[in-house]
Parts: structure tokens; C-alpha cells; sequence
């Protein structure tokens, strides 16, 4: 093959730079006000580069600030004196950082542990930050417990200030990534805290405290590297690896790293936990998914008390939970793949925020028995192919503000029958409804906090919601967002 020259990539010139800081630094127009902020400006501009995503931040760090000093402070901070390389940006990225808050510094740093260009979801990583203890509670009591709102904040504070970028909003849950030169930056001021393991023979820190596998080692050479390590608080697999990681790498773990708090177990080779799990005290996040072998969950698995989240996603030999589920009293985020027919087990989860239900082929029951689920955000349902309904489940989620189901064919009902209907749902703003080739009509309650709804692939339940004429369309008048088959219903 023959070789092609490699194009060398110029910065912006110097006017299209100021140009991407003036946007970031200044509501539109707004610059016109302040020609002396401008200039000081046009000085910063000059140390970035050319680098759009420089000029980005620092006009990000200064929106909203309209006092000289906050301008002059980034112009002439010693940080621009460190020794740089041509074209070199972190400087002007790090003085950025400087500026975040305590608490921005620490959940940002942990983002290292992700491998570039990988899409982030908030849910998971909320609860990422929350299993370290990043996230720090609401001084406001009515929201000390809801670490989901707070983590969210955290992630648009960073996207608002050009940490994160390429926002997606799918309204029940959100997407974004890291720039390469955000993630460098990251990873500069993780160190040594953060390793990513990512060649043969790693060289491994004494006080690493956080370990992301982001190479395909075999199981021998994984455990070469957990004998390494100690005080551990997140192992961390990233990639789906082609070697398996089976009972002597969790024993390893168990064993080892008593204060663990992350434990990423997704697509190992195991029937089972060992009972010993319940040493690890300080456990909060567990992720079993992708476990084609594994079946059930050791009864000590609930004396796990500050477990947060447990992924048993695309488990699909999963049989059935523990009989005491129920005492994993801080549980928020579930997601699970099972033979149940009905989730017996989690109706006693009082502290469960999230919870995805996928491909539970015998499911015939939502919930049955005794329910407590009254913290209940969000609800996914998907490919539980057995469903016909909800109720009387829907009864026991008064806060549920999210509720997407598809896939699911035999699925007639959301209400049951008579005295089953649903009392309200008084708090769901946004409800997606896709495939459901039998399901006759909206729940028979008060949506009156529905903001959008989604409508496909549902012909039954299409008729009932046209405009004016469907049966169901009263029910849905006042939602100000209404797609059905993917065309927005004229507002009224």
C-alpha cells in the first residue's frame, strides 16, 4: 500500500476564535455593553490557540460575569506561564477547571475512568458518582434523599460550562460525551487515583482507587492485576470482553477489596454469587448484566444494605429473586432480566427511583402482593411478551413521572378491569407507548401532569387519540407535546 501525507489541522483563524467566545461569554447582542470585557477578551482569545473548544470554555467560565477583575484574572493567571507544548490547550482547559466547584472537581475527575468518545447516560452515571460518595445531599429536606434530581444538576452544570457536550434529550433519560481534550484533562487530574488499565504488562499505582479494564486481558492476566492492587472502590469493565471473567476473578474481588463500592461483573461466566458477597459492606453498585449463566442471587446478596443500584440486565437464565429482596432498603435503580412471572420481591423497595424491566418473557404480572414502590420515578417496560396488564400495579406509583413501554404484544390494558382502574397518575409528565399491537386505551385516571405523550405502532390505541374525534382524545387535550406515529398533533 502506499503511503499519503498526513494533513496537518490549523486552528481557527484568530476572528472566527473570538467569534466561538463572544457566543459562549455573552447572551446574543449582549457584547455591544461591554467593549472593555471585549478586549480583555480578544487577549484571551489569543492564548487558545486557535482551538475552538479552548475559546468554548473559557467564554463558558465567564457567562454572566460582567466585572473586569473575572476577565483580567483569566487574561494574566500564572497558569499560562507553565511550560507548554505548540498548540498545546490544557492550560486554558485547566484554568477552567480551577474555577468548578469542590464538588464539579471530584465527579468530573472520576469521568477518566470512561474511554474516549464513549455516549454517557445520566442514570447510570449519577449512580456512579453516588456509589462514591460524590454527590453531595440537598440541604433542603425535601430533597435529601433524591439523588437522582442533584445529579442531574451536577451534569448540566458541566454541560452548561462546555465540560460535557453533544446533549441528547430522549425525555426520560438524557445522553452527552466528553471532548477527547476534556477526557485528557480528566485523566491528567484523576492520576494517580485513577487508572485505566490498557496494555499487557500495566503498571499499576499503590494508591490507585479506581481501575477501568479497557483492554481484552484473559482472566490469568486480570488477576495478575487484581494481586496488585489494594483498597480498591471501582473496578470497572467499560468494553464487553471476548475472554470471560468467571468465579476466581469474584473471588478475588471479595476477598480483596472489602470496601469496594463499584463492582462491574457485566458479562462474566458464573451461576451464582458466592454467599461471602454480603462482606462487602460498603458495596452500592452491582452490575451482573449481560450473565448468560448466571440464575439466582444468594440470600446474603440482601444484607447489602447500602447496595444502590443492580444491574441484572439480559440475564435471560435469571429464575428468580431472593425471597428477602425486599431488605435492600437503599436499592434506587434496578434493572432486570428474569424467568419470574410476576416480580415478587421488590414491592417492599421503598428508596426505588428507576426501575427497567427487558425481555422477561414469562412476566405475566407487574407486581403482585403487598406494594411499597411510592418513590417510583421512572418505569421502563420492554419485550415482556406475556404482559397483558399493568394493574392493579399502577396503583402503587403516585410519583411516577416517566412511563415508556413497547414491545409488548399480548399487552390490552394499562387499567384491568372495573374496580381496577388506575386512581391517578397525578405526576406522570411523559409517557411513550410503542408497539402494543393490542392495547385498547389510555388508563381510565387523571393525567393532568402529561407534557408529552408518544404514540406508535399502537393502531388500536391511535384511533382513540385523534384529534377532536377519538374516544380518548379528552383525556389528552390539555398535553402540549402529542406524536402519533412520529406527526405532532396540532396544538389546539
Amino acid at each position: 500500500m502506499g503511503t499519503v501525507q498526513a494533513y496537518i489541522l490549523e486552528g481557527l483563524p484568530h476572528v472566527d476564535c473570538l467569534s466561538v467566545f463572544l457566543k459562549w461569554a455573552f447572551n446574543e447582542g449582549q457584547e455591544k455593553q461591554h467593549p472593555n470585557l471585549v478586549k480583555i477578551g480578544d487577549d484571551i482569545v489569543k492564548k487558545c490557540n486557535g482551538v475552538p473548544l479552548a475559546a468554548r470554555t473559557l467564554g463558558s467560565l465567564l457567562f454572566s460575569k460582567f466585572e473586569q477583575r473575572d476577565w483580567l484574572y483569566v487574561r494574566d493567571n500564572d497558569i499560562w506561564k507553565l511550560e507548554q507544548k505548540e498548540g498545546d490547550i490544557l492550560p486554558a482547559l485547566r484554568l477552567s477547571y480551577e474555577q468548578l466547584p469542590s464538588y464539579l472537581k471530584c465527579c468530573f475527575a472520576y469521568c477518566s475512568i470512561f474511554p474516549k468518545g464513549r455516549v454517557l447516560y445520566n442514570e447510570d452515571l449519577v449512580y456512579m458518582w453516588s456509589a462514591q460518595g460524590l454527590i453531595e445531599p440537598s440541604k433542603k429536606k425535601q430533597e435529601l434523599d433524591n439523588i437522582g434530581d442533584i445529579g442531574n444538576r451536577y451534569i448540566k452544570e458541566l454541560l452548561s460550562r462546555s465540560f460535557f457536550q453533544d446533549f441528547e434529550d430522549y425525555h426520560f433519560y438524557f445522553t452527552f460525551k466528553m471532548h477527547d481534550l476534556m477526557h485528557d484533562l480528566a485523566s491528567l487530574i484523576s492520576q494517580p487515583e485513577c487508572t485505566v488499565i490498557d496494555r499487557v504488562n500495566p503498571t499499576v499505582s499503590e494508591v490507585v482507587r479506581h481501575v477501568s479494564f479497557s483492554y481484552d486481558l484473559n482472566e490469568k492476566e486480570i488477576l495478575r492485576v487484581v494481586d496488585e492492587l489494594n483498597n480498591i472502590r471501582t473496578i470497572y469493565f467499560p468494553f464487553v470482553l471476548e475472554t470471560s471473567r468467571g468465579e476466581p476473578f469474584l473471588k478475588a474481588c471479595i476477598s480483596k477489596f472489602k470496601c469496594i463500592k463499584m463492582l462491574d461483573l457485566g458479562g462474566s461466566n458464573f451461576d451464582t454469587l458466592p454467599n461471602s458477597i454480603s462482606n462487602l459492606k460498603h458495596l452500592r453498585f452491582l452490575n451482573l448484566g449481560n450473565n448468560k449463566r448466571i440464575k439466582k442471587l444468594p440470600n446474603s446478596v440482601c444484607k447489602l444494605f447500602h447496595l444502590q443500584s443492580l444491574w441484572l440486565s439480559r440475564c435471560e437464565g435469571f429464575k428468580n429473586l431472593p425471597k428477602e429482596f425486599g431488605n435492600l432498603i437503599s436499592l434506587r435503580h434496578l434493572i432486570i432480566t428474569t424467568k419470574q412471572r410476576a416480580l415478587t420481591g421488590i414491592g417492599r423497595l421503598e428508596s426505588l427511583r428507576i426501575l427497567r424491566i427487558f425481555k422477561c418473557e414469562n412476566l405475566e404480572f407487574l407486581l403482585q402482593g403487598t406494594q411499597s414502590l411510592t418513590a417510583l420515578r421512572s418505569l421502563c417496560i420492554a419485550s415482556c411478551r406475556s404482559l397483558e396488564t399493568l394493574a392493579p400495579s399502577m396503583k402503587q406509583l403516585p410519583l411516577l413521572e416517566h412511563l415508556v413501554i413497547f414491545d409488548c404484544e399480548r399487552l390490552n390494558s394499562l387499567d384491568g378491569n372495573g374496580e381496577d382502574h388506575v386512581p391517578g397518575l397525578g405526576n406522570l409528565r411523559y409517557l411513550l407507548l410503542l408497539n402494543l399491537p393490542k392495547l385498547e386505551a389510555l388508563p381510565v385516571c387523571s393525567l393532568t401532569s402529561l407534557d408529552r405523550l408518544e404514540i406508535e405502532e399502537c393502531p388500536q390505541l391511535t384511533e382513540r387519540c385523534k384529534k377532536t374525534t377519538g374516544e380518548d382524545w379528552h383525556k389528552i387535550s390539555h398535553v402540549s407535546k402529542i406524536y402519533i406515529d412520529g406527526v405532532k398533533t396540532p396544538e389546539n
